[in-house]
C-alpha cells in the first residue's frame, strides 16, 4: 500500500513496498534502503550522514538539512531537491538549480556533489548557477532558465578551480569536458557555442641577470635553466632594449605541458639589470657625475662627459657650483618597445680643488684673493 514512515531513530533499516511511499527521516545516522517498485518520496530533515537508495520507481529526495553521504535514485526517473551541497548524488537529478554568488574579486569555496569548487571571480560581481545530471556531471550556466551549456565531471580526490571572467570558465583540476567559453560574454544563449577546450599547461617562472649594456642596446643571448631534476635546457633569448629590473621576458610555449592535450604554458623570465660603473638609473633616466677643476668652474669652459653612447663635450658655464645638474637631452635609456624615444642624462658637477700647489700658484691665488676682498 501507500505507507508513511516517519523515523526518528538511529541507524535504522528499513524496506519500502510496492507503493507510494512518503518516508520523514528526522534522526542522525539513519540507514534508509528502498527496494518497492513504486514512487517514494524521502523526506530528509536530519544532518546525519546515513546511504539512501531508492528502488526502482520514480523517486523523489528532499533535502532539508545538512545531509552529507550518498543519494541513490535506483532505477526510474529520479529527482533531488534542496541542499545538495554536502551530498553526494548518483542515479537523480537535482531538479532547482544550486546558486554561487561571489562579489567582485571574491574567493569561495563550495562543495557540489562531494567535490570541492573554488570559485573566483575576476572583476565585477557574478552569479553562477549549477546543476546535476543524472550521469553525475555538474552543469553551469549564467541564467537560472537559460541551457546548461558547461559540463564537466568532477573528481573527488581533485580540487576543481572555476576562475570566471568576463568572457568564460577557465577550469583547472579533473577532467573538464567541453567548455563553453562565452558564458559570460556577449553571446551567451545565441545558439551553440560549444567548442572544445583544452587546458593549457602552467606557466614557470625563472630569474635571468642581464648586463646594463644589453639593457641600454638590446641584444640575444644563450641562457641556460636547470629544472628539478636536474635536466639543463639552453634558451635563446631577446633582450629587448630599454628593459629593467622586475620586468618579465615571455616564452610562449616553454612552460609545463598540458595535462589535457592542451597547448604548454609560457617561460616567464623576470630580469635583474646589473649594474654598471658610474651610471645610476631612474627610471629612463640615468644620472652620472663629471669633475672639473676649480678655474674652469669659475671661468667657463668645457669637460669631456661619458654617456650611454660615447663620449660627448658638455659646456661649463661661468660660475658653476658644485652639486649642479646639467641635462643631457636623449642621453639615457631607451623606453622599452619604443628604442627612438630615450630618457634623459643628468650630468652632476663635482669642482676638483688641487692639493698641492706651486709656490707661483699660490702667489697668483694670493692676489685672487686680496683682489675680491677675501
Amino acid at each position: 500500500g501507500n505507507d508513511t514512515l516517519t523515523v526518528y531513530g538511529a541507524n535504522s533499516e528499513f524496506h519500502t513496498g510496492v507503493g507510494d511511499n512518503i518516508i520523514n527521516m528526522n534522526e542522525y545516522y539513519i540507514f534508509s534502503y528502498s527496494v518497492g517498485n513504486g514512487n517514494n518520496t524521502f523526506n530528509i530533515n536530519s544532518n546525519g550522514v546515513a546511504v539512501i537508495k531508492g528502488g526502482a520507481g520514480n523517486d523523489t529526495f528532499n533535502v532539508n538539512g545538512n545531509f552529507s553521504r550518498t543519494i541513490d535514485g535506483g532505477g526510474g526517473t529520479n529527482v533531488v531537491n534542496g541542499n545538495i551541497s554536502n551530498c553526494t548524488v548518483v542515479n537523480a537529478v537535482n531538479a532547482n538549480a544550486g546558486i554561487v554568488e561571489l562579489a567582485a574579486n571574491e574567493t569561495k569555496d563550495v562543495m557540489i556533489n562531494g567535490s570541492n569548487f573554488t570559485f573566483t571571480s575576476n572583476g565585477g560581481a557574478r552569479t553562477v548557477y549549477y546543476k546535476l545530471g543524472s550521469d553525475g556531471g555538474i552543469s553551469f550556466t549564467k541564467s537560472s532558465t537559460g541551457d546548461y551549456e558547461v559540463t564537466i565531471r568532477a573528481q573527488k580526490d581533485k580540487s576543481h578551480i572555476i576562475h570566471l571572467n568576463t568572457n568564460g570558465f577557465i577550469f583547472h583540476g579533473g577532467d573538464m569536458g567541453d567548455i563553453f567559453d562565452d558564458l559570460f560574454g556577449s553571446g551567451f544563449g545565441h545558439g551553440s557555442h560549444r567548442r572544445s577546450y583544452s587546458q593549457k599547461g602552467q606557466d614557470i617562472t625563472a630569474r635571468i641577470s642581464v648586463p646594463f649594456d644589453d639593457a641600454v642596446h638590446g641584444n640575444e643571448r644563450v641562457i641556460h635553466l636547470q629544472d628539478a631534476s636536474g635536466r639543463e635546457t639552453s634558451l635563446k633569448v631577446k633582450i629587448p632594449a630599454g628593459i629593467d629590473s622586475g620586468k618579465k621576458i615571455r616564452l610562449k610555449g616553454k612552460g609545463e605541458p598540458s595535462p589535457y592535450g592542451g597547448e604548454p604554458g609560457d617561460l616567464l623570465l623576470e630580469v635583474t639589470v646589473e649594474e654598471k660603473a658610474g651610471f645610476e638609473r631612474k627610471g629612463n633616466d640615468v644620472y652620472t657625475k663629471v669633475q672639473v677643476p676649480y678655474t674652469t668652474a669659475v671661468l667657463g669652459g668645457e669637460a669631456i662627459v661619458q654617456t650611454l653612447y660615447g663620449k660627448v663635450k658638455c659646456k661649463i658655464q661661468a660660475g658653476t657650483q658644485s652639486g649642479t645638474k646639467i641635462r643631457l637631452r636623449g642621453k639615457g635609456m631607451p623606453v622599452m618597445n619604443r628604442a627612438s624615444v630615450k630618457g634623459d642624462q643628468y650630468v652632476v658637477v663635482e669642482i676638483s680643488v688641487p692639493r698641492y700647489l706651486s709656490p707661483q700658484a699660490k702667489a697668483k691665488l694670493k692676489e685672487y684673493q686680496q683682489a675680491i676682498g677675501a
